[in-house]
């Protein structure tokens, strides 16, 4: 966690910065930006032109040699072992989904660890491998509102402390898929809860067959070598990344063998070794970045302005252009501290926008210097502003080369190099506030996919279904009342599961069932949606197929970098909200057509249920979420579609309204831990006389 105490200064300073610059702007008459015009420029506009295009020239070429000391990881033998032992486990196992094979070493946390471990796969099976922070908590949600419970005993109300309660656990790990699935590529990712950075080297597969693994962690960097040679690696790792937990999971049905897992620190030299090959990569990336936008300053002053290009001229040019620049230089400075593990002030992202910040006000600094350097007419104004555009543009190309990790992620699109069954292990509003992706457990329960002697019921849903605000532990929410219920009721051979999760609505949901649930072989599925409808569900346009797995979301950082700020910033539950403009009742009924459709075709029964709000009972049914106008189309469109496809439709109104008092919820949109009962045992009934 990082306090706003460790970032006030970086805040200060850009504060300070952008004043004096605004400030400079504005007293332009001083000729605060003013490169001396005072020596004649004839025959010496060459010289600014011979100086930018030799410092952009060796700016590329340090560039280059960057790139090259960085990627020479790739293909060396893996880091060896140090002779100590922190915890192993010998013999091999398959694997199934709702299985694991799990080791805590939280304890014996070194600052460097190794793990090896050997698996033997065949075709289109993929391997997770996590070494997470610390293991995750064996009962609590993640994620979870829990009003109902004290801070973790040992910590204070409102602590930093990452396990500070119930529900702060933080999932922080470094993730790899080993795959023969063409579908879904092998990688080296790093997960921070339900935030997932894919590997600029990804995309590696194996072979069917056994095959020895070696992921070898010393923050910043991770590696993974399979059969003796590195074949993917990420530097961007938190400095503070200690791993104390392994877990072993399958991403498909089965896994056939893993094990002889043997965990253990690297042998000293090997970290330094490779830390080093970094810090002078990434100092070569720091110079030639300098390089290059004094470079590019040169060649703005002989484009835009009469200035003399004689000793003094370029001399002047230069110090006020490294002033220009002079928050971008000290940001570099930073950067490369925390690149190193010097220093841990704050996540990459901050560091990042923060970076582009001073981008910026390099630009606008430089903007302000070439138009008090000539005195032309506003057509020459406008050509300056032209430049200043460009230049900040190739500047920030520079900038990205500095972050490989993050330059991948502005160019590639989420779901590069996979195929479509596969998007749900990286779509991004799936994985959004989905606690199944920290352990592959619903609400905290393992389910198997195979279920030979049982009915099983899934249901599906946004918070409400999920749960939000009744502890796991107390299994209290419908489902589990809902199990109880009908196993009470001499249903004995039925269980029922929970595949809801916080803010999504019927298109989510349905990309949900198809892409993994089904492997969890459903005979029944709970379709509980319609308060989330009105979002923005898509922003990322996975529905509209403008995303394609083989070909890049542009080969520019910056273009990239646009593209993905529409989508990145709705990947929120509350700027869906605060922008949401449309009840989208016509894609709810598309995408409730396509469930019913997927799921006949696979023999499962349906069951539609109109998902119930404070304000939907108190105004007797006529609105969900919104008094100023009326979206009772949707429990209108649950009915009709019910009885056109002859799919039964539960609707909780009229059980909620026996009761004068109002005590089914406890906010606006989530029942109480009453609501939830009476709402199970009513679908219970329901369940009983039409589908069981």
């Amino acid at each position: 966690k990082y306090g706003s105490a460790r970032c006030q200064w970086m805040c200060g300073l850009y504060i300070v910065y952008a004043w004096i610059s605004l400030w400079e702007a504005m007293a332009q008459g001083k000729g605060t930006w003013k490169i001396n015009t005072n020596s004649e420029t004839n025959g010496t506009r060459w010289r600014w032109l011979v100086a930018a295009a030799l410092l952009s020239a060796i700016s590329v070429g340090l560039f280059f040699a960057k790139s090259a000391l960085r990627n020479s990881l790739l293909g060396q033998a893996p880091s060896k072992a140090s002779s100590s032992l922190i915890a192993e486990k010998q013999g091999t196992q398959s694997l199934a989904l709702g299985e694991r094979i799990a080791l805590d070493f939280e304890s014996k946390q070194p600052e460097t660890l190794r793990l090896e471990f050997r698996t033997v796969l065949t075709e289109n099976q993929v391997l997770r491998v996590d070494l997470m922070a610390s293991s995750p908590p064996p009962q609590t949600d993640v994620y979870q509102v829990d009003r109902s419970q004290d801070p973790a005993e040992g910590s204070e109300e409102g602590s930093d402390d990452e396990h500070s309660g119930p529900s702060d656990y933080e999932m922080r790990a470094v993730s790899v898929f080993i795959s023969t699935d063409p579908g879904l590529p092998s990688e080296l990712r790093w997960l921070r809860t339900d935030k997932v950075r894919r590997s600029e080297h990804g995309g590696w597969q194996v072979e069917p067959g056994e095959h020895t693994v070696v992921i070898s962690v010393s923050a910043p960097l991770a590696t993974v070598a399979v059969d003796g040679k590195i074949v993917d690696f990420r530097a961007n790792l938190d400095p503070s990344f200690i791993p104390g937990a392994v877990q072993f999971l399958t991403q498909n049905p089965t896994v056939k063998a893993v094990g002889d897992v043997r965990i253990t620190p690297i042998e000293p030299n090997a970290v330094t070794e490779r830390l080093d090959r970094l810090m002078w990569s990434n100092l070569l990336g720091a110079l030639a970045l300098f390089l290059l936008i004094l470079g590019l300053i040169f060649a703005a002053v002989s484009l835009t302005t009469g200035v003399s290009g004689d000793k003094a001229g370029l001399l002047r040019a230069a110090g006020l252009g490294t002033r220009a620049y002079g928050l971008l230089w000290l940001w570099l400075i930073w950067w490369f501290a925390e690149a190193q593990g010097w220093l841990n002030l704050s996540r990459e992202g901050l560091v990042v926008n923060l970076g582009t910040l001073a981008l910026l006000m390099g630009g606008f600094n430089l903007a302000q210097m070439l138009r008090q350097s000539d005195n032309g007419g506003r057509i020459k104004q406008l050509l300056s502003l032209a430049v200043v555009a460009l230049i900040s543009i190739i500047a920030f190309e520079g900038f990205a080369q500095l972050q490989p990790e993050r330059r991948h992620y502005w160019t590639t699109h989420w779901n590069q190099g996979m195929q479509a069954q596969h998007y749900w292990v990286h779509d991004p509003m799936i994985r959004r506030l989905n606690p199944w992706f920290i352990d592959m457990r619903f609400k905290r329960r393992d389910w198997k996919n195979t279920h030979p002697d049982k009915t099983r019921i899934v249901v599906f849903g946004g918070s409400q279904t999920y749960g939000w605000g009744i502890p796991a532990m107390d299994r209290m929410t419908f489902s589990d009342q809902l199990e109880r219920i009908l196993i009470q009721r001499g249903h004995k051979d039925l269980e029922v599961l929970n595949a809801a999760f916080p803010g999504v609505k019927t298109a989510t949901g349905l990309r949900w069932f198809s892409g993994n649930m089904l492997c969890y072989q459903p005979d029944v599925v709970v379709i509980n949606f319609v308060v989330n409808e009105f979002m923005n569900v898509d922003p990322y346009h996975i529905w509209a197929g403008e995303v394609g797995p083989d070909e890049p979301l542009s080969n520019l950082a910056s273009l990239g970098a646009l593209k993905r700020f529409s989508g990145d910033s709705m990947d929120s539950h509350l700027m869906q909200i605060l922008v949401a403009s449309v009840y989208e009742i016509y894609a709810m009924e598309k995408y409730l057509r396509w469930w019913v459709e997927l799921a006949r075709e696979r023999g499962i029964k349906v069951v539609f249920s109109i998902e119930p709000t404070n304000l939907y009972v108190e105004s007797g049914g006529k609105v969900i979420m919104r008094k100023e106008r009326d979206d009772s189309s949707a429990q209108a469109l649950y009915r009709r579609l019910g009885k056109e496809l002859n799919i039964p439709v539960y609707d909780p109104l009229p059980h909620f309204l026996k009761e004068q008092e109002n005590m089914w919820f406890y906010d606006t949109m989530h029942m109480s831990r009453l609501g939830h009962r009476v709402f199970a045992e009513n679908l219970a009934t329901l369940l009983e006389n039409k589908v069981l």
